[in-house]
């Protein structure tokens, strides 16, 4: 029934699956070059799941300003000074047991490019990022082997900090390559 070749393909396919991803750094004739990223929450953001404890969404607009503002460096631009300023308006955390069954991580915002002077210097982008769990659909005789390996991952990502390293290096990625 299954032989070599079925089990080299599965074995290709699960490690296929494993790979990360990674957003090349826009490296475009800009007429400005970004030396710093500010990241604020609007007053009327939408806070959803673990990020209503102020404690841990301070802790990662931090991490996200320090994250971005290193990668603005590595982008080429023009001799105009500039700084990029990031307005989140929606920030998610779900909890390992949401992830379990669909939930979505993300972050969105807009982003303004200013010169020294304070005027914008481009239009304002929007910046989404959403990290989906990577959820199996795994059944042995009907029952839902899969939702529990999915709640374990889930759970570990949650316990590690795993879901929050993904989600600060996902937004500050995506913001580096729209400046």
């Amino acid at each position: 029934m299954f032989n070599r070749r079925h089990m080299m393909l599965g074995a290709v396919l699960v490690l296929a699956g494993c790979a990360g991803e990674t957003t090349p750094v826009q490296t475009g004739p800009n007429p400005y070059t970004v030396s710093s990223v500010s990241v604020q929450l609007a007053e009327n953001a939408t806070i959803k799941g673990r990020v209503t404890d102020e404690a841990l969404r301070d802790s990662i607009i931090a991490s996200v300003e320090q994250t971005s503002t290193a990668l603005a460096r590595d982008v080429q631009g023009g001799p105009t000074k500039a700084r990029a300023v990031v307005v989140v308006t929606d920030m998610r955390l779900r909890d390992a047991g949401a992830r379990t069954f669909g939930g979505v991580n993300g972050i969105v915002g807009q982003m303004t490019i200013v010169g020294t002077n304070g005027k914008p210097l481009k239009d304002p982008v929007w910046v989404n990022f959403s990290g989906q769990a990577k959820n199996s659909q795994i059944a042995v005789n009907a029952l839902p082997l899969g939702m529990l390996i999915n709640a374990a991952r889930n759970s570990a990502d949650q316990e590690s900090g795993e879901d929050v390293k993904s989600l600060i290096a996902g937004f500050s990625s995506l913001i580096a390559t729209k400046l």
